[in-house]
């Protein structure tokens, strides 16, 4: 069902399956954001979507309830 440990601790933290590539991608953005030497283009698009993926979390109204829209 599952073909990485990353999806399943998604599903565990109620992540719906059609969200997890996205999910996935702003994880990998971010992590080489903050890890890895890139060239300035590339910082660029990666802080945007990890400014995105914030807004996009933290946009409900309950600290109980996260709304993931697509981007």
């Amino acid at each position: 069902m599952f073909s990485t440990p990353f999806e399943v601790a998604l599903f565990l933290i109620g992540v719906p399956k059609e969200d997890m590539a996205l999910t996935k991608k702003l994880s990998d953005h971010t992590s080489m954001l903050v890890n890895s030497p890139l060239p300035e283009e590339q910082q660029v698009e990666y802080a945007r979507d990890f400014l995105d993926s914030n807004t996009i979390l933290y946009s409900s109204s309950t600290s109980e309830e996260v709304v993931l829209e697509k981007i």
